[in-house]
């Protein structure tokens, strides 16, 4: 959808300043998607917000973080090495990525179940869900960037990276105002948590779209 651009374009014609930038390997940028872990990624986040701050059109105490998924993991660790003051997460997760992957494939097993037609019995012929446990195990047994299943490349460090990761860790931490968004439909990661955060006092305000 490139929806960034879209806000980037509107926050622009709101008189705001925005930067936005491709992961590691991707479009122009440099270095090797496969083998980027996420601490590259929180990394990379933070080199970004400091050269924000670094220029002179920009006024460093007015710097807030727009996110989407994954983003919204980077941002709360991005928060406490350089300072923002505020975060926008659009569908925000509040727990390790093992748990929300978990959860998704109960909801991909229930839907396999229940999907009538050629696309529910495609899903069930292939058996989807096996496969997604053996390329599981597979990661968990090498400690090596990426690994080969069924013919495809697969980021494996980034995989073990998340699944360690402890992003509740880092909310309590958090200071700055906070909007949490996510849809009533969302089937990526669970609606009810922008609605009960672990701190009250963390999501100074609250939407629910």
């Amino acid at each position: 959808m490139n929806a960034f651009k879209e806000f980037a374009t509107f926050l622009t014609g709101e008189g705001y300043a925005t930067l936005r930038y491709d992961k590691r390997g991707i479009g122009e940028s440099k270095g090797d998607y496969y083998q980027t872990g996420y601490y590259d990624l929180i990394d990379d986040a933070v080199d970004v917000v400091n050269f924000a701050k670094s220029l002179e059109s920009i006024d460093e105490e007015r710097i807030y973080l727009l996110a989407h998924s994954e983003g919204c993991l980077v941002s709360p660790v991005v928060h406490t090495r350089t300072t923002v003051q505020g975060m926008i997460l659009l569908s925000p997760s509040a727990e390790p990525l093992a748990e929300t992957t978990t959860w998704q494939r109960s909801q991909m097993k229930e839907d396999m179940q229940t999907l009538s037609g050629f696309q529910g019995g495609l899903l069930r012929f292939i058996k989807a869900d096996k496969k997604l446990d053996k390329m599981t195990r597979k990661i968990k047994r090498t400690d090596a960037p990426t690994i080969r299943y069924n013919g495809q490349k697969i980021n494996a460090k980034w995989n073990r990276e998340h699944e360690k990761f402890e992003v509740r860790d880092y909310l309590k931490e958090v200071e700055c105002l906070v909007i949490a968004i996510t849809g009533s439909k969302n089937v990526q990661v669970k609606k009810e948590q922008v609605k009960h955060p672990i701190d009250s006092e963390l999501m100074k305000l609250v939407s629910e779209w």
